[in-house]
C-alpha cells in the first residue's frame, strides 16, 4: 500500500523475506521504495484505470533454491 504521507507497506510471503515489508517511497521520473540505507528499488510505474503497475525493479532472489540470491527483476501490480 502506498500512502499519503510517502509510506509504503506490504507483505511478500513468496518473495525474499515472510514479513511485512515498509519504508517510504518518492517520485520522479521512476517511482522509489526505499527499505533503509543503500536499500532502493526503482519501478517504472503506469496508472490504467484502477490498477497501478511498477515494473522493472532489480532485486536478488535465490531462484535456484541454492541459499544464494541471483539478479532478477521485480514486477508489482496494485489494484484500488
Amino acid at each position: 500500500m502506498l500512502n499519503f504521507d510517502q509510506t509504503f507497506g506490504f507483505t511478500c510471503a513468496q518473495c525474499w523475506s515472510d514479513k511485512l515489508i515498509g519504508g517510504t517511497w518518492s517520485v520522479t521520473d521512476v517511482l522509489t521504495l526505499s527499505m533503509g540505507t543503500n536499500n532502493e528499488m526503482q519501478f517504472d510505474a503506469t496508472l490504467s484505470g484502477n490498477s497501478l503497475a511498477l515494473t522493472g525493479a532489480d532485486r536478488d532472489y535465490d531462484f535456484n533454491n541454492d541459499g544464494k540470491g541471483e539478479p532478477g527483476k521485480l514486477n508489482i501490480t496494485l489494484a484500488r
